[in-house]
């Protein structure tokens, strides 16, 4: 017969610890080893591009997500809804891996073939002239070849070139370092359904006069990722929706990304509600891997672009 001994409250407490902590890692390896299996099991049954993406949230099993029994308390709901979201994403992360193997996840495995472009738009860059203005079509052109400018009457007559097919690219003011945010501009984005290219800040000797210009185009096409150049993953959901922020800045982390921004959208053209922009860095395997976890708990998102932040 074993001898008995007398453990100290804090010995029995640590050899407690030690139980659950072993006890929830064969969980957590059980749970990675589900998750494999069922990221093979989705890439084998699903189509391509669209028809996959929009057949994911019916992939994601309904244990990720059980309703609660009654009588459940807050801090069991909010463990529940923790745990499925981890799941999501971290079959998000196995997803990528596993699709990367069979076919390039480039943006238009995410957000389609991009529109045809007419030869005499190419490179034709549409702004309203400004000595800033003019400074920040320098740093595209120097950052992007066969760049030339051409410009427009006003911000609106721009955006109408590029959403007519007239230019490739137009150019905008969205921030400054006196007024933030420059949401006009950003209704001018919705209204054309226009995406960000490149950013670029200029600065001037007085440095309240310091202004981020967008390169935007009429598709979702990611510039070239060049060594010590930033990207950024710029995307709106309605504030209010699933998931809620708190849930989806969990959720981009595990996959790799960090928050840069976040701010809010006014209505918009669209007839929107009051929503919620995200900005966030990011990692080739990471916006693939949050890509994924967006279709599969965030089918509503609408992108704004993933692009190259030229300077700070």
């Amino acid at each position: 017969m074993e001898e008995f001994v007398l453990y100290s409250p804090e010995e029995v407490i640590n050899r407690n610890l030690r139980e659950s902590a072993l006890r929830f890692e064969g969980i957590c390896r059980q749970d990675l080893s589900h998750l494999q299996d069922l990221a093979h099991e989705i890439a084998d049954s699903a189509e391509e591009g669209a028809a996959f993406l929009a057949s994911l949230p019916d992939h994601v099993p309904d244990s990720f997500s059980e309703p609660l029994s009654e009588g459940a308390n807050k801090t069991t709901e909010k463990e529940q809804r923790l745990r499925s979201l981890c799941l999501k994403a971290l079959l998000a992360i196995r997803l990528q891996q596993v699709l990367s193997e069979r076919t390039p996840l480039t943006a238009s495995f995410f957000f389609g073939e991009p529109s045809e472009l007419r030869a005499e738009a190419a490179g034709r860059v549409s702004y309203q002239k400004s000595s800033f203005s003019d400074d920040a079509y320098l740093c595209f052109a120097e950052h992007f070849e066969g760049l030339h400018s051409s410009y427009a009457s006003g911000f609106a007559q721009a955006c109408e070139e590029v959403y007519n097919g007239l230019s490739e690219y137009c150019m905008l003011p969205i921030a400054s370092a006196s007024e933030g945010q420059l949401n006009g501009f950003f209704r001018l984005i919705d209204r054309y359904d226009l995406k960000i290219f490149a950013t670029c800040t200029v600065t001037e000797s007085d440095p309240a006069k310091r202004t981020c210009f967008a390169l935007l185009q009429r598709d979702l096409i990611p510039a070239p990722h060049r060594a010590g150049e930033q990207r950024e993953l710029s995307l709106i959901l309605p504030q209010g929706s699933e998931p809620d922020a708190a849930d989806l800045l969990l959720a981009a982390r595990l996959c790799g990304l960090e928050l840069r921004g976040l701010d809010s959208v006014l209505s918009t053209e669209m007839g929107d509600p009051l929503s919620l922009r995200y900005t966030f860095t990011v990692g080739e395997a990471g916006l693939s891997a949050f890509l994924l976890y967006l279709a599969m708990d965030a089918p509503h998102y609408r992108p704004i672009g993933i692009y190259s932040r030229l300077n700070p």
